[in-house]
């Protein structure tokens, strides 16, 4: 049929995936409606035993008892046979009750577009309108539906003086899907997701390292030594002590001098009134050597 010719002609001369396809500009979302008409993106082969079933599967007949009109409708394909008098590049068209004749109501499209945030697709340049100066046009509005058990369901919603025509398509197709693109940039976020982390541990550990080694060092030059050494009771490490546990059974343990520093880095007032005390003693004690040598 010549409406398949025609919608494989637009995929090899286009881009395969944007056939009947499009991406949302704001949210970067990715809808595949071929999977609608007769010839999906997915269909690499032409099996023309396949392409025939499936043509007769994306054929939609719709009924409205507003106008009480009888609709025949194809998705980014043509629904014509060889017998209908219209013509095959036709998107959506319907028979006149009193003239019993297929009315074009638009020529179908293959690139649906963004309206605010509704998806459609419009079929132009139909048979004449009762004016006699616009030619007919169909509105396709896609709805996302994952609950029905069919590829599509589509209603009517009215028409604008017989000459502009309102359809609403619930489908799970209309429902956005990853794409190939899609997929590229979210593996480049996650390695830069990735690699922000692993910058991010490697400064957090290097800054504890060195914290650590820092304390570690003050803890060992800073800390004890600004102790009074006077304080300090001078006691053997424990390795010295336990060697001297296993030589030296039983020995009673030296009691431990106080150790006094006079080295002016390590003076503070409590040792300098502390040394001044032992040399006032001192000289008290000579005092009484003294008197009682004389006497």
């Amino acid at each position: 049929m010549v409406n398949r010719h025609a919608a494989s002609s637009d995929i090899s001369s286009g881009d395969k995936e944007l056939f009947c396809a499009v991406m949302n500009p704001l949210t970067g979302n990715y809808i595949d409606l071929s999977q609608l008409s007769t010839t999906p993106n997915n269909l690499h082969k032409v099996d023309h035993n396949r392409d025939r079933k499936d043509w007769e599967k994306t054929r939609w007949m719709v009924r409205s008892r507003e106008v009480n009109l009888n609709f025949t409708l194809g998705i980014c394909s043509s629904p014509t046979t060889d017998e209908d008098s219209v013509s095959n590049s036709t998107g959506a068209y319907y028979v006149d009750p009193d003239q019993h004749q297929e009315v074009s109501i638009g020529d179908f499209a293959t690139t649906p577009r963004f309206m605010g945030k509704k998806l459609t697709l419009a079929y132009e340049n139909g048979d004449m309108c009762p004016n006699g100066v616009d030619r007919r046009a169909s509105i396709l509005n896609f709805v996302c539906d994952k609950e029905i058990s069919t590829k599509a369901q589509i209603n009517f919603v009215g028409s604008l003086h017989n000459c502009s025509y309102f359809f609403e398509v619930k489908s799970i197709y209309a429902c956005p899907t990853s794409h190939k693109s899609n997929d590229v940039n979210v593996l480049g976020i996650f390695f830069g997701i990735f690699l922000v982390f692993f910058l991010v541990e490697w400064g957090r550990r290097w800054f504890y390292g060195r914290v650590r080694a820092r304390l570690r060092y003050n803890n060992e030059s800073t800390v004890i030594d600004a102790r009074p050494h006077w304080e300090t009771i001078e006691r053997p490490s424990s390795w010295r002590r336990v060697f001297k546990n296993v030589f030296r059974f039983g020995a009673p343990a030296k009691n431990a001098g106080i150790k006094l520093s006079t080295s002016p880095q390590y003076r503070n007032p409590s040792t300098d009134s502390l040394v001044r005390d032992i040399e006032a003693q001192n000289r008290l004690l000579d005092n009484l050597d003294a008197t009682s040598a004389s006497s």
